[in-house]
């Protein structure tokens, strides 16, 4: 499994990918049983690493995703030429649930969740529509 392109801020490095590849990338790495550490940085978590060695060394490990959780980050990577995009942890966790994709843009299901959830909402809808 590749993991994404990545740009130096300060001492880390930062990976170059937006919400919709970091869902896609992490998807896979369980779908293969690739070990990833996630972490969801900002601005104040590199200027931290400057003075803890252990949190940049964390941050800098061969399988650890250092993703851009602010839009400092995201400007510095397009700065630097990187098509990059705010990748935010509470954005990312609900993207999906139990392996299963959620949204298919900002504002439609994917038909995977949707029949996942199928059972679970059926009565209720059925109830409503006089069914």
């Amino acid at each position: 499994m590749e993991l994404p392109d990545r740009y130096r801020v300060i001492e880390t490095r930062v990976a170059a990918f937006d919400l919709e590849e970091a869902v896609r990338l992490f998807l896979e790495a369980r779908a293969t049983g690739t070990r990833l550490r996630a972490h969801f940085c900002t601005t104040h978590t590199l200027v931290e690493a400057t003075d803890n060695p252990r949190l940049r060394d964390a941050l800098n490990q061969p399988d650890a995703v250092a993703a851009p959780d602010g839009m400092p980050l995201v400007w510095v990577g397009r700065a630097m030429g990187r098509d990059v995009g705010r990748v935010c942890g509470p954005d990312l966790c609900p993207a999906v649930i139990g392996n299963v994709l959620v949204y298919l843009d900002d504002n439609h299901l994917t038909a995977s969740y949707s029949a996942s959830m199928a059972p679970l909402v059926e009565g209720d809808v059925l109830a409503a529509l006089g069914f």
